[in-house]
């Protein structure tokens, strides 16, 4: 059978045609793995993230113990159901709030702070209100990413080459 560019998933390098990662590997190696280094591989489709992984978790087993991590499963949904997140500006006169799905639940305005003269205010302080809850809301998220990781540092970082 003839070789091929593949364009569905893992690349076998029997019946794909595919860059050679022996380089790449030994550099992943020196620069991350040995160094104790975390690392994230972000790319678009096809850009043989996968290949690259599987090489790699390949190519350190004779050094390491390697574990893979999956968050593909993580969705979302984790947080649907984490309670709202409330936040205030104006001394309290406005207070938002927001769904772990990052949805606003709930605007309550005290009376004093309705002000037919003074409407730009009032924006600033659902704006204020609404970006404290949000800012919440991602700090529950990371926090709860913390745990799936076991507190892992350095994710985030990417390959210098």
């Amino acid at each position: 059978m003839s070789r091929y560019f593949n364009t569905e998933g893992l690349c076998d390098p029997d019946i794909h045609y595919m860059v050679n990662l022996d380089d790449r590997l030994r550099r992943i190696k020196r620069f991350f793995v040995d160094r104790g280094k975390y690392f994230v591989i972000n790319r678009g489709r096809q850009y043989g993230k996968t290949t690259t992984l599987r090489a790699l978790a390949s190519y350190l087993q004779e050094d390491y113990f390697v574990i893979s991590m999956d968050f593909q499963l993580m969705s979302t949904g984790d947080f649907e159901e984490e309670k709202e997140f409330t936040a205030k500006a104006g001394g309290g006169a406005v207070e938002v709030t927001i769904s772990g799905k990052k949805e606003i639940v709930k605007v309550k305005l005290s009376e004093e702070v309705v002000d037919p003269n003074d409407i730009e205010m009032l924006e600033d302080l659902i704006v204020a209100a609404t970006n404290e809850a949000l800012r919440q809301v991602e700090e529950a998220s990371q926090a709860s990413m913390a745990k799936l990781t076991g507190g892992l540092g350095g994710l985030g970082s990417g390959f210098p080459f």
